[in-house]
């Protein structure tokens, strides 16, 4: 490119202030509305993968974990194992639903993100599911693993 020509120097000279301001903008999203998002709980499709379906199958009943979202599956196959028995996993192996925080998967207190609150034996426990699909499957799978049960598990 000559930069010699006037109509090329300012060409360029466009170009790069929307360089600044698409960086900007991304820095703002970034900073605001993401934070604002994840502070909402609200449920994206393209976040969360609501569209995905979630199928656990646990070796005791040999029975379909059901459930109305991926969410409710996740939580009921949880609850299958054992909500109890799988708090004592997460903090014997170290299972964190967020791992930056060092929160567990199933702990006593609720999560700083999107969580189910279920009750076992009067006790009530939260199930960290703000999740993907993958992530979900890895997780029931180390549950199943640390808890002696056979989970099965896949999504579509």
């Amino acid at each position: 490119m000559d930069m010699e020509y006037p109509p090329n120097v300012e060409f360029l000279a466009y170009l790069k202030s929307v360089e600044k301001q698409v960086e900007s903008l991304g820095c703002f999203w970034e900073t605001l509305c993401i934070t604002s998002y994840r502070k909402s709980d609200a449920q994206s499709e393209l976040i969360h993968e609501k569209s995905k379906t979630l199928s656990v199958t646990l070796r005791d009943s040999n029975e379909a974990v059901t459930g109305e979202t991926q969410n409710e599956v996740f939580a009921n196959a949880i609850k299958g194992i054992g909500i109890k028995v799988c708090h004592e996993a997460c903090k014997k192996a170290h299972i964190y639903g967020i791992e930056k925080k060092e929160e567990y998967l199933v702990d006593v207190k609720p999560q700083s993100r999107s969580n189910t609150k279920l009750n076992e034996n009067g006790v009530d426990y939260y199930i960290y599911t703000s999740l993907s699909c993958s992530k979900k499957q890895r997780l029931l799978q180390l549950l199943g693993k640390h808890t002696n049960c056979d989970v099965h598990v896949s999504y579509k």
